[in-house]
């Protein structure tokens, strides 16, 4: 069976990235903008919050956050109905939290570390071997 071919991200596409590590918030914000991504950068729930209005068809969400879980922005989103796509990051084994995680639907969960390029490829539409579909996303 022959694999979709990855698209290249559309003059529009818009990522917003929260995770309150820098290193790896700045990290991720340069490699998306050098692949021609735009990206918005949030450290909290409170910050990704006030990037929603900017329209961003992606979202890449740590679960730990400064000031709470990432699940409540995720719910929020779900909540509202926002046709944004939502890749959940977590280093977390918790199987109570991970149910959790799933109960709110998002399109993957890609535990960490990982690599750039599976990001890259779920951005980009492709098949994701490393990461976890959450169940019901498509």
């Amino acid at each position: 069976m022959t694999q979709p071919t990855p698209k290249p991200p559309a003059a529009r596409d818009r990522v917003l990235v929260v995770e309150d590590n820098w290193a790896l918030r700045e990290g991720l914000c340069g490699f998306l903008r050098n692949r021609g991504f735009e990206v918005d950068a949030a450290r909290s729930v409170a910050q990704g919050l006030d990037c929603l209005p900017r329209r961003p068809q992606f979202m890449l969400l740590d679960l730990n956050l400064s000031d709470g879980l990432g699940t409540e922005l995720l719910k929020h989103v779900r909540r509202h109905n926002l046709p944004i796509k939502v890749a959940l990051l977590s280093a977390s084994h918790s199987n109570v939290l991970l149910a959790e995680i799933e109960s709110l639907q998002p399109d993957v969960v890609i535990p960490k570390p990982f690599a750039l390029a599976t990001l890259l490829n779920w951005l980009r539409g492709a098949p994701l071997a490393a990461a976890t579909p959450a169940a019901g996303a498509q």
